[in-house]
């Protein structure tokens, strides 16, 4: 735990606090989230959660039907070593 984290803890002693490690790093998802818009046409949008803890990726709405979003959302994990959410839509320009 950094000293930042404990000097913020030490000034609220009377709240339980509970420390827990996202299982992939912002950067490492960011990576992979820039690799798949890059080399997967199906991949629409990407977004990390705000703790880290898994990439969500929208896939076009046209593989839907064709797709079997758990094996997509293993394959995608197993790939980037950490959680992956799988979705599907399509991309609407800005200011429709």
């Amino acid at each position: 735990m950094d000293s930042k984290l404990r000097d913020l803890i030490s000034q609220f002693p009377n709240v339980d606090v509970e420390v827990i490690s996202a299982p992939c790093s912002p950067g490492k998802l960011n990576a992979f989230a820039r690799e798949l818009l890059a080399s997967d046409p199906a991949v629409n949008i990407t977004s990390i959660s705000p703790d880290g803890s898994q990439l969500t990726i929208t896939l076009n709405e046209s593989t839907k039907g064709a797709s079997d979003v758990a094996g997509l959302e293993r394959k995608y994990s197993e790939a980037a070593g950490c959680p992956v959410k799988v979705e599907f839509g399509g991309v609407v320009p800005a200011g429709s």
